[in-house]
């Protein structure tokens, strides 16, 4: 009886411990921006933020036809962690905007680095003529 007391109460506070990490956790500052090639928009492409660390999160936005996007995390949750990134583009096949695209932005080795401060926004400028993101 008293075993089933314990083991009943162990998983509530697992069960309660699980539902109150879920709106918890690191903060996430907002952070948002445009991707352009020498002014013009780049569309329909994924920017990533990656800390390039086996257990680090990512981040992702989406621009849009004027190349803005919104950076959220993996679960859709707006924001991004503050620390050092490496910002990489993704092209979906029926991109747009994909042959804007260096080579060298996609995957781990771009060049592209950002930090992202604590703060109450960041806003990216990234203009894929340019060699660094900041």
């Amino acid at each position: 009886m008293v075993r089933r007391f314990v083991s009943a109460l162990v998983l509530c506070c697992v069960v309660v411990g699980l539902v109150g990490g879920c709106n918890s956790g690191p903060k996430l500052v907002p952070v948002k921006g445009r991707l352009t090639l020498k002014g013009k928009p780049c569309p329909g492409v994924a920017v990533n933020l990656n800390t390039g660390e086996v257990n680090g999160q990512g981040f992702i936005g989406s621009t849009d036809g004027d190349g803005n996007f919104v950076m959220h995390n993996l679960f859709g949750k707006p924001g991004v962690t503050p620390g050092n990134y490496t910002v990489a583009i993704t092209i979906p096949i029926d991109s747009p905007g994909g042959s804007m695209v260096p080579a060298a932005l996609c995957g781990k080795t771009s060049p592209w680095k950002v930090t992202i401060a604590d703060a109450p926004e960041r806003v990216l400028d990234l203009d894929m003529s340019k060699p660094t993101a900041e």
